[in-house]
């Protein structure tokens, strides 16, 4: 497989279908310089932006951030998933003119590929201790979940939190589709 294949293969699969032979045609002709593979991978991102189901997109993002998060062993918490959580219900009803249902099922979706790698490292590795500014020592359970003190639970205590995790990511999801059916709400308003 080619460099030239491999930018082809960037862009989504019903693009390809429909441009596919033109593009390949094109990168063909040309010399491959940083600035063409450039354009043709912000090419890629913005037709993914474009016709992926957004909680595919805010799910790849947040399992990324998690990932990342893991790897550089961050003994903070934030709220961004929370916040991606409701982007994922409000792009849903936004984009395809769906309903709560489809809003929460998305963040549930969402919420679900957030915790792979949380799940995989704590398989993998067990809780990990962080020392916080004021010397206490807390076990993170994955990059969100932490736990002061002895740990008195085993690896089951994440798979306990679980569903509290879909629980907050549905209602998140059916909170982002109220935004989502305000912004749909406002745009047909200054249509018409």
């Amino acid at each position: 497989m080619t460099l030239r294949d491999i930018l082809v293969r960037a862009y989504p699969r019903s693009w390809r279908k429909e441009y596919g032979e033109e593009l390949a045609g094109v990168l063909g002709q040309r010399a491959l310089s940083v600035g063409v593979v450039a354009d043709v991978l912000a090419g890629a991102l913005r037709q993914h932006l474009r016709r992926d189901a957004p909680w595919k997109i805010c799910g790849a993002f947040l399992f990324l951030w998690t990932s990342f998060r893991l790897f550089v062993r961050s003994g903070s918490t934030d709220a961004l998933p929370l916040v991606i959580f409701v982007l994922a219900g409000a792009w849903t009803v936004w984009r395809k003119h769906s309903g709560m249902p489809e809003a929460g099922r998305a963040a549930v979706l969402v919420a679900i590929l957030s915790i792979v790698p949380d799940a995989l490292s704590l398989l993998l590795y067990g809780p990990m201790p962080v020392v916080s500014p004021d010397g206490a020592v807390v076990y993170k359970w994955g990059a969100y979940i932490s736990v002061s003190g002895v740990i008195k639970f085993g690896w089951w205590q994440y798979v306990e939190i679980l569903p509290l995790v879909l629980v907050a990511g549905a209602t998140l999801g059916f909170a982002g589709a109220l935004v989502g059916k305000f912004a749909d709400g406002i745009r047909e308003g200054l249509r018409g």
